[in-house]
């Protein structure tokens, strides 16, 4: 018999579905949450204890989540994470062209584009807007494409977004809200894969990752469709 405590009883995913599931299967028991003597905690990414773990001799334990789980689920940190990291700028080919953009009246130092398009390999909180503009007069200059999406860095779940070919335009609109957002290459050709009229949509997959790096993927996923026609 396996045991289980839930940290975060607020979790509608974790303190609901998850531990539910477990329990009937007739392999676990949930206990207390101050229990030291658990085998899983399950909690929100940013809510859980890792100085709980590895304190009772012989109980193996995990959590649903692994230390620095943040820096690749909210979109900022994925963004810092790959600009700071030579090994990882050079390597993630795939990951679209994104800049982190700081509304004026947080007062955040501005990054100059000093050296073209690239960004400082620092971690420091500062605003890549100038970063952005040298890229965006590029590309106009060239004639390439330059459609740019922004949304909340985290969180957005659909709100605060626009997708714009004008520069001025998307750094307007993040400067009249209250975080941090990003901008990112969208994009050029959407009427390629949505015809007018229809709705945008976009599919998640649950996986899971191993300590071995193996990666299972779960049969079902999510079709999350917009409420408004194309």
């Amino acid at each position: 018999m396996y045991t289980l405590v839930v940290c975060d009883e607020n979790s509608s995913v974790y303190a609901n579905e998850v531990f539910r599931l477990l329990l009937a299967t007739g392999h676990w028991k949930r206990l207390r949450r101050g229990n030291p003597r658990f085998n899983l905690m399950l909690g929100e990414r940013n809510r859980l204890p890792f100085g709980r773990l590895d304190r009772e001799p012989g109980v193996i334990q995990l959590m649903n989540y692994y230390r620095g789980a943040d820096k690749l689920c909210h979109k900022a940190s994925l963004v810092k994470l790959i600009k700071t990291s030579p090994e990882q700028a050079e390597s993630c080919t795939w990951f679209p062209e994104s800049y982190l953009i700081y509304p004026t009246n947080l007062r955040t130092p501005v990054a100059p584009a000093q050296s073209g398009i690239h960004s400082p390999l620092h971690s420091s909180r500062t605003d890549n807007r100038e970063f952005f503009l040298t890229s965006y007069n590029r590309k106009k200059e060239e004639g390439e494409g330059n459609a740019w999406i922004t949304k909340l860095f985290a969180r957005a779940k659909g709100e605060g977004i626009l997708i714009s070919l004008a520069a001025t335009e998307l750094l307007d609109f993040i400067d009249n809200q209250g975080q941090v957002h990003m901008i990112q290459k969208y994009m050029e050709f959407l009427d390629l894969f949505l015809e007018p009229g229809h709705c945008k949509l976009d599919i998640r997959s649950c996986v899971l990752v191993d300590h071995q790096f193996n990666i299972y993927l779960y049969r079902e996923g999510v079709l999350q469709t917009a409420s408004e026609l194309y």
